[in-house]
């Protein structure tokens, strides 16, 4: 039985029909073929296949990013969604001028790419944290990157042959403060992306792109 906000999306938005056919998933990895028996005024019902689980991958990646203005925000959460990142966490920081979207619209945004890029498990999302947090993180162990200067090394120079736990942290569009950088410099690796100035969700998508490719 399919209720709530999905029913609408499928009755609704796609208008699909008695024997169309689904996909279901619980967006912890697992998710199942189905076939669309009825649509009524309030709900749907699906015969359901057999269950399947996706493989895990053997390292994660946590984003921890100031939160972009307006609309940019949701493109940010969905991009991050459908390039695979593991965890989202805003960054709330001196500069910061967006409030950190509410955990109820970082799931229905990470839902609503789920659906679009076929992805069955989703992101986790982290209580909102500050560069002193990340930092302590980084400190702890996680491998931390930090995307914020045009004079540091490329990324496939700081980056390990070998894939491991991860975390890259993006500031606000101000930028982060003096004392915010100098902190972050001390546990998180500084990179270069590429030799212009990049929006927040830009740099964010570019890097997961380029580390994906690197560690292929």
């Amino acid at each position: 039985m399919i209720q709530g906000d999905e029913h609408t999306h499928l009755a609704r938005v796609l208008r699909l029909k008695p024997g169309a056919a689904v996909q279901l998933f619980d967006g912890q990895g697992r998710s199942a073929p189905g076939e669309l028996s009825a649509v009524e005024r309030r709900q749907s019902q699906v015969e359901v296949g057999d269950l399947s689980e996706a493989p895990e991958r053997s390292w994660r990646l946590a984003a921890l990013v100031a939160t972009p203005k307006s609309k940019r925000a949701r493109r940010l959460v969905e991009a991050l969604t459908e390039l695979g990142v593991d965890e989202i966490t805003p960054l709330v920081t001196a500069r910061s001028e967006a409030k950190p979207p509410r955990p109820e619209e970082l799931r229905r945004w990470a839902v609503e790419a789920c659906k679009q890029c076929w992805r069955d498990r989703l992101p986790t999302f982290g209580e909102p944290t500050t560069p002193e947090g990340a930092a302590a993180r980084a400190a702890a162990g996680e491998l931390g990157l930090l995307p914020d200067t045009l004079d540091a090394p490329p990324l496939k120079s700081v980056l390990p042959d070998t894939p491991q736990d991860l975390l890259f942290v993006i500031g606000p569009e101000g930028g982060f403060s003096g004392g915010e950088r100098e902190l972050l410099g001390q546990s998180l690796l500084p990179l270069s992306l590429c030799p212009t100035v990049l929006r927040i969700e830009t740099a964010a998508q570019a890097l997961v792109g380029a580390i994906g490719a690197l560690w292929a």
